[in-house]
């Protein structure tokens, strides 16, 4: 694959995890969603964390190979926003936690994330593939 191709695929795949992660949160933690009461664990939050261990393991994975200077400080916001869902999902049984909050939770890192974390690495990218 050429260089070009990896980065324009990069990008838009960094660009399509943010929009497949709105969209998730917005349908799947509505407050009209009901929830499956009965479960110890929320297959809902299971399902979003699973996407996001997935899906930020490969923008690593990215970043990494890139040799972006700021890799762990990337890969530590990653995680933090991971480790806050899985608080949410053990201190409450499904049903016991308030979807807006975690929808909020998301929605804020997310918009966050991608101003601070996201931009500044696809800047560097960018540069770099320009050098080329």
């Amino acid at each position: 694959m050429r260089l070009q191709d990896v980065h324009t695929k990069g990008i838009r795949f960094i660009h399509a995890n943010k929009e497949c992660l709105e969209y998730l949160t917005r349908q799947l933690f509505d407050p009209e969603v009901i929830c499956h009461e009965g479960h110890q664990v929320c297959p809902r939050l299971s399902d979003v964390i699973r996407y996001m261990e997935r899906n930020f393991e490969r923008e690593e994975v990215l970043i990494r190979l890139s040799g972006y200077s700021a890799y762990q400080e990337h890969k530590n916001d990653h995680s933090d926003l991971l480790r806050r869902l899985k608080n949410i999902q053990k201190r409450n049984k499904c049903s016991e936690y308030d979807n807006v909050a975690v929808a909020n939770e998301i929605s804020a890192w997310l918009k966050r994330h991608t101003a601070e974390f996201d931009h500044d690495f696809i800047e560097f990218w960018s540069g770099m593939y320009a050098s080329n």
